[in-house]
C-alpha cells in the first residue's frame, strides 16, 4: 500500500538476482485518508529476493498474490 488517496502513481523498478529496488512517485491534491494499492509486474519471479523502497531504503513487505493476509501495521505510516 502506498500511503496516498486515489493518486497517480507510476513506479520504478530495477530487478536483480539479489534483490528489486522500487521507487513509486505519486500526484495527487487529495487530504483523504485512504491508501492506494500499487501492483508491479517483475520480468522474473520474486523468488526469495528482498524488495527494498529506494525511497527510504527499508525492505518491503510483499504479500503472495491472492493472499488474503493482513500487512504488518506495526509501522503505520510505512510505504508498503
Amino acid at each position: 500500500m502506498i500511503m496516498t488517496c486515489n493518486a497517480t502513481l507510476a513506479a520504478t523498478v530495477t530487478e536483480s538476482a539479489e534483490g528489486v529496488e522500487i521507487l513509486v512517485a505519486a500526484r495527487n491534491d487529495t487530504t483523504s485518508d485512504c491508501a492506494d494499492i500499487l501492483v508491479v509486474e517483475l520480468a522474473s519471479p520474486l523468488a526469495q529476493r528482498t524488495v527494498t523502497d529506494l525511497h527510504d531504503g527499508q525492505t518491503v513487505e510483499v504479500l503472495p498474490e491472492g493472499s488474503t493476509q493482513e500487512f504488518n501495521d506495526g509501522a503505520p505510516d510505512r510505504n508498503r
